[in-house]
């Protein structure tokens, strides 16, 4: 399995599925690699909430490639006034494929379109593709919901770290002893002037302090794992 870092919060896993989580391709300051012409073919686009650095390319790679769309209820109405039939899912149960399955769990922070309306709760996804299980946690503090993620025995996490908006590298070296995943990928930083921080860091204390280790990708990079 490959897990590509567009930017921001956006990232590509390439398994028997392709999934762009959170797209923003296209203008994303952090986006070195990638445009909507040379992307993978994308099977499935996940959605944390509504914000517009994480939604701003759901309608061109929708178009594009047919994705399947998944997000939280509200914002699925309105992927489907805009023409997108995207599927709305709540926290709870997992959403079960052939591949698979993915649920979402809580996140803390807001969620509005881009035109200021209403989106839902944001959300963290949990991603269980070709048996790896991956977290995404969106834009989130720390908080307590997260104790009961050990239990899905998560091997990525994909944590934001840039403060302001989302948990700081502090909170998120808590996240990571909390979650106890085998591995952790740093993002949702250095996007814009308010969330500047040291992704180098955070991988110091991750790796002083637990016993998981810290990947930093930069745009188009790709960490691969592989089940033995």
């Amino acid at each position: 399995m490959k897990i590509s870092y567009v930017g921001h919060s956006c990232f590509i896993i390439q398994g028997s599925k392709n999934i762009i989580i959170d797209p923003w391709i296209k203008d994303n300051p952090s986006n070195t690699s990638f445009t909507l012409e040379n992307l993978p073919k994308i099977d499935y686009i996940l959605v944390t909430h509504g914000h517009f650095d994480h939604i701003a390319d759901v309608e061109p790679i929708y178009k594009k490639f047919n994705s399947q769309v998944w997000c939280n209820f509200e914002l699925s109405n309105y992927f489907s006034s805009k023409g997108i039939p995207a599927n709305g899912a709540y926290m709870g149960g997992k959403i079960k494929f052939e591949w698979g399955f993915i649920k979402f769990v809580p996140a803390f922070h807001g969620s509005s379109t881009p035109e200021g309306n209403y989106a839902g709760v944001a959300t963290s996804i949990i991603i269980n593709l070709d048996k790896t299980t991956i977290y995404h946690a969106g834009d989130t503090c720390l908080n307590a919901e997260m104790q009961l993620l050990p239990r899905y025995k998560i091997e990525i996490a994909l944590l934001p770290i840039g403060g302001t908006y989302t948990m700081d590298i502090e909170e998120a070296v808590e996240a990571v002893k909390i979650i106890q995943p085998q591995y952790v990928i740093p993002m949702h930083y250095n996007t814009f002037p308010p969330i500047q921080t040291n992704p180098q860091e955070f991988k110091n204390l991750v790796e002083k302090e637990t016993n998981t280790k810290c990947i930093i990708l930069s745009s188009g990079q790709t960490f691969e794992t592989q089940k033995v």
